[in-house]
């Protein structure tokens, strides 16, 4: 081969390469974004109108301070723990405070039903009497989570009374109403229901703290494993799912007016024995006193929400909350 034409053939296979180099945005690594031509949607599809994105939460606070007084011990005050907020905020829901003020022999008039547990501060595991887990919170676990829960103690029990399935069976009202999907043993092995889910509704109530994996460091029995902050996270989406379906579309400005935003926040990690977290203290800072959330208590005892905002009257107390969402779903169907 003629030796002249080399550089000809070498220059030749070099040239795309060198194009290449020269037609190359000048810095590494430049992604090249879609030109936005007519009729282009950044979106795949329009957002589902019979779903309301913007859920509101209403929290019944407890009474006292959290802190055995040693925040404030006037009568007229409740709180509401953080993590119960950030709960419903990890999922993309707000919150609005509902101010408890029933008195106790309404709270524990039917008391009689429960039975005494060893189950304080304990982390157990979440038995399944059956594995039908379709349209329940548990749908969103995968196998190998629904394993781990079942075998591991991924959830945060604190309490003294509860239910065992026997009597729950024995109960007419209760075994028609609801249908277990977990049992837990207490500390001594006496087993409690700690799950169940309304055969009618979008009601499902637990026993259990699925706040507390992700949001409460004190006590050190508190599971913090990735696992238990999947079960708390999965919890909290199955929760703010179902509010997303709700019909009810508040105005923005009551919205704005009554969010738990409008409470002072004290922190009582360092005097609360039981939590360690930020609390919104609910607490009335003069005498006089804003409407109630409930009517007032004979014995005139009740816990109001702060002067600068009351909260609004609902004509039902927290207590019958769910016997007044139970009537309109009712009227509903």
């Amino acid at each position: 081969m003629d030796s002249s034409r080399c550089p000809r053939l070498l220059l030749l296979l070099l040239l795309p390469l060198l194009l290449a180099a020269v037609l190359a945005p000048s810095s590494a690594g430049v992604i090249r974004l879609p030109s936005g031509k007519a009729g282009a949607r950044a979106c795949a599809a329009p957002p589902d109108p019979a779903a309301y994105d913007r859920p509101v939460i209403g929290i019944v606070s407890h009474p006292g301070d959290g802190a055995g007084g040693r925040i404030s011990n006037g009568t007229a005050t409740s709180y509401i723990g953080a993590s119960y907020v950030k709960f419903v905020e990890a999922a993309g829901a707000r919150v609005i405070p509902l101010v408890y003020n029933e008195p106790e022999e309404r709270l524990l008039e039917d008391n009689n039903i429960l039975e005494t547990f060893d189950a304080q501060n304990q982390a157990s595991t979440l038995q399944f009497p059956s594995y039908s887990f379709e349209g329940t919170v548990f749908q969103r676990f995968d196998s190998d989570l629904i394993e781990k829960v079942s075998t591991s103690c991924l959830v945060m029990q604190n309490h003294r009374y509860g239910i065992s399935s026997k009597r729950l069976r024995e109960n007419d009202e209760l075994s028609s109403f609801f249908r277990v999907l977990t049992t837990s043993p207490d500390e001594n092995g006496k087993v409690y229901v700690s799950t169940v889910q309304a055969n009618k509704y979008p009601i499902t109530c637990t026993q259990w703290h699925p706040e507390k994996a992700i949001f409460e460091w004190r006590k050190p029995m508190i599971p913090h494993s990735e696992d238990a902050v999947q079960v708390t996270q999965h919890f909290a989406n199955h929760f703010i799912s179902q509010a997303r379906k709700s019909p009810n579309r508040p105005p923005a400005d009551k919205v704005l007016d009554n969010l738990i935003y409008n409470y002072n926040p004290t922190f009582s990690g360092k005097t609360s024995s039981a939590m360690t977290r930020l609390r919104s203290t609910i607490w009335r800072p003069r005498s006089s006193r804003p409407k109630s959330l409930c009517p007032p208590h004979p014995r005139g005892r009740r816990l109001n929400a702060p002067p600068h905002q009351p909260l609004p009257r609902l004509g039902t107390c927290p207590s019958n909350v769910t016997r007044q969402m139970l009537k309109q779903l009712a009227e509903a169907e």
